[in-house]
């Protein structure tokens, strides 16, 4: 489930008494950054730089703009303003201050916009002076609209450019201010991104709080404050991020290379019937077991899961028996119906015996509905995952808050009598009442391959058409889930 992100950036330069010559350069250099290394899409960065109309006005008309496609609980909006400030000691309240000389409080900023559409991830920065006078989130007497905007938040992150006491300094000879310019360099310093290309916001904090203690000689300190559950990329190395992309490429043309010898030595030369040798069956389904798994590992890496617990686990050693058995039951049927049973027993249906009759203490009514029970045969469907001639992988993702679906995507390579078999295996789960548990949806699709020819990219394209279309299922049972919650709520509101 990917996150839309929406930007409100404001810097305001002509102030009456106290001219800032560099706050809309710092909008302007923090919007190109956004797009550049962020992933921000253009059309969804609100920039104010004027008071031509009144500026509350202005970023009220921007907020109801993005209210309108924000998604609670999913989406990031980044507020980001450079000016004036000031620090309001009788409400111990740091506030914000426009040209036209109205004013926000930092708290007014998180109710008025955050609060109200709840954002999966936040960012507040304030490029001003005596913007960090209070760590609202630990506060002694917090706002309850504030404790719950920090609880319900993936990545909550305030960023201040200086101490209540304090003033925030711009200077001529790197035209911004200092906060804003040592955030802009930390991005666009490669050696701070991780091996994989991305770039956190706390290792930009931790970068501009050095630097800009530094560069004012101790008379400016940031001040931070971060709630954050997992890993959460901020910025992203593209060109890093792209050559670990080509290195999947090049195992996987690699791969079609050393196909391409083996059918050149006669490997794919095979008659049918000498494919189907047990030699030549375990050779394949090694190779083939190689791509699925990196088509899972490049899924994990460039999609954000950051909603959920991920794991990779072989769902019919790991899940629960209860989900186990239903849905080793629709896999074996599907697959009998399709006539693409595993080898060797693989999949195997056991019939249940029933108990002995009791003798009957009840009335008539009560043994006509033990026979009638009883006339039912039951059996037990199990899958032999642990087998030489199948393979079993997954990827689990289990959601952190009631807003996601916990779901998962099961893959298995196993031997048919004739070739081989890949069956894809697409679940959610419903709330239960304390968390996801109830198997809700299970979607299952098998696809025959031939053992005497090159199948990568069939494989390929097979398994990489399923992965999309899992992540689609995901958007979808959000949207589904979150619109059950809001129904809910309406009707508690009647």
């Amino acid at each position: 489930m990917s996150e839309n992100k929406f930007a409100i950036l404001i810097g305001m330069n002509n102030y009456e008494d106290d001219v800032l010559p560099f706050c809309i350069k710092d909008v302007e250099d923090m919007e190109n950054a956004l797009i550049t290394y962020c992933r921000f899409s253009k059309k969804n960065i609100f920039k104010i730089t004027d008071s031509d109309k009144p500026v509350k006005v202005q970023i009220d008309e921007a907020f109801a703009i993005i209210e309108k496609d924000f998604k609670i609980k999913r989406d990031l909006l980044f507020f980001y303003f450079s000016g004036h400030g000031d620090y309001d000691k009788k409400e111990e309240k740091s506030k914000i201050i426009f040209e036209d000389d109205t004013e926000l409080t930092v708290e007014d900023i998180l109710i008025r916009y955050f609060y109200k559409i709840s954002p999966k991830n936040q960012y507040l920065l304030i490029d001003a002076c005596y913007s960090g006078g209070k760590v609202y989130f630990k506060s002694n007497n917090p706002e309850k609209e504030i404790r719950r905007l920090n609880y319900n938040s993936s990545e909550l992150c305030f960023m201040f450019a200086t101490e209540s006491k304090k003033k925030a300094v711009q200077d001529d000879d790197i035209q911004n201010s200092y906060f804003t310019y040592f955030f802009l360099e930390a991005i666009k310093n490669d050696s701070l991104y991780d091996e994989d290309g991305y770039l956190t916001i706390q290792a930009i904090d931790n970068y501009l709080k050095k630097k800009v203690a530094k560069k004012s000689n101790f008379m400016q300190v940031p001040v931070s404050e971060f709630r954050s559950s997992g890993y959460k990329a901020f910025a992203y190395n593209e060109t890093l991020i792209n050559s670990k992309k080509n290195i999947s490429k090049e195992i996987m043309k690699e791969t079609e290379i050393e196909n391409k010898k083996q059918a050149d030595n006669g490997t794919y030369n095979l008659s049918f019937e000498e494919s189907l040798s047990f030699t030549h069956r375990g050779k394949e389904q090694e190779k083939y077991v190689k791509i699925i798994n990196q088509i899972l590992q490049d899924y994990i890496e460039n999609e954000d899961l950051s909603q959920f617990d991920i794991h990779i686990e072989n769902l019919f050693l790991e899940m629960a028996y209860e989900h186990q058995q239903e849905i080793s039951k629709r896999l074996i049927q599907k697959a009998r119906k399709e006539k693409l049973e595993a080898i060797n027993d693989i999949f195997e249906v056991e019939l249940v015996e029933k108990p002995a009759q009791p003798a009957w203490m009840g009335g008539l009514s009560q043994m006509l509905s033990y026979l009638h029970d009883n006339s039912k045969p039951e059996y037990n469907y199990k899958i032999y995952a642990s087998s030489d001639h199948i393979y079993s992988t997954g990827i689990s993702l289990k959601a952190k808050t009631v807003y996601e679906v916990s779901c998962g995507i099961a893959i298995l390579l196993y031997q048919v009598k004739f070739g081989f078999a890949i069956a894809c295996i697409q679940y959610d789960f419903d709330w239960g009442g304390e968390f996801d548990s109830v198997l809700k949806s299970t979607t299952i699709t098998i696809k025959p391959f031939a053992l005497n020819k090159d199948n990568t990219h069939s494989v390929t394209l097979f398994v990489s058409q399923k992965m999309a279309k899992f992540h689609k299922s995901i958007n979808s049972a959000f949207e589904n889930r979150n619109k059950e919650i809001e129904d809910f709520i309406s009707k508690t509101n009647k």
